[in-house]
């Protein structure tokens, strides 16, 4: 009889504490409609890759863009958008591909966009927006530096100054190839490699890297460092720089 007694009051409380969890769970994730989430979206789909971002289908994968910057300041009011609705980003899968079901329901003809298209599209533009969403809540959790250039951490007395070029691509780091990548936005299948790297004078192995494109724009990758090169590239570039100080500067080379 007590042995029963005690087992009713554990299963009680256990049952309390999952109960307790589930609602944890949910606080942290949007409960509003697939239509919440359309309508907050539409406004910023003007043309139908309204969101660029890393592709990867895990999750938990989703990389983070080199230049992060960049990234927030080309998604600023879609992240603004989402944060209103739900402050930590957290959106499910489920009524991420409703709301955009819905969203190319409404834009297809806008975008000239065939029917046959459409399920690929959510799919695409689903593991996009939701590994953006990841990885930014993740980097305010992290405090990264990048974050205080979100919409919602921000003033308009000190807005973000970025030079047009800039604003023309989404720059990565490819960790198989060791290159930076800049991507064209108005292209986002087109990469472009960058020709080699440079550093500033007397930097260290864990300073910032700066990519060099073939038609000399540069890009200074604040979070790649010679740590993230690849040893060998890393090596090879070091002697490369060390060979051109010395054409550059040895006496013998400026003799006539």
């Amino acid at each position: 009889m007590q042995h029963t007694f005690c087992k009713s009051i554990w299963l009680k409380s256990h049952h309390n504490v999952a109960a307790q969890l589930q609602i944890t769970m949910e606080r942290g994730r949007f409960q509003g409609t697939a239509a919440e989430l359309c309508n907050a979206l539409a406004p910023h789909a003007v043309h139908k890759s309204f969101v660029k971002y890393d592709e990867s289908k895990d999750l938990m994968k989703a990389k983070v863009a080199a230049d992060m910057n960049q990234i927030i300041l080309a998604h600023a009011p879609i992240l603004q958008s989402i944060h209103e609705l739900q402050p930590n980003l957290s959106i499910p899968k489920k009524v991420c591909i409703s709301a955009l079901q819905l969203l190319v329901d409404q834009k297809s003809s806008q975008w000239e966009m065939e029917t046959r298209h459409h399920a690929g599209w959510v799919a695409t533009m689903e593991v996009r927006l939701r590994n953006l969403l990841r990885v930014v809540s993740q980097g305010i959790l992290k405090n990264r530096i990048w974050t205080s250039n979100l919409p919602w951490t921000t003033t308009p007395a000190s807005p973000t100054i970025v030079s047009e070029a800039a604003l023309e691509f989404f720059f990565s780091f490819d960790s198989e190839l060791c290159k930076a990548i800049r991507t064209p936005v108005s292209a986002p299948g087109k990469q472009e490699p960058n020709k080699y790297f440079k550093e500033p004078r007397a930097a260290q192995p864990e300073d910032a890297m700066v990519a060099v494109w073939p038609d000399g724009m540069t890009r200074l990758l604040q979070y790649i460092s010679g740590h993230d090169m690849c040893p060998g590239h890393y090596m090879l570039y070091r002697l490369y720089n060390a060979l051109l100080h010395v054409l550059l500067y040895s006496p013998l080379y400026m003799l006539p």
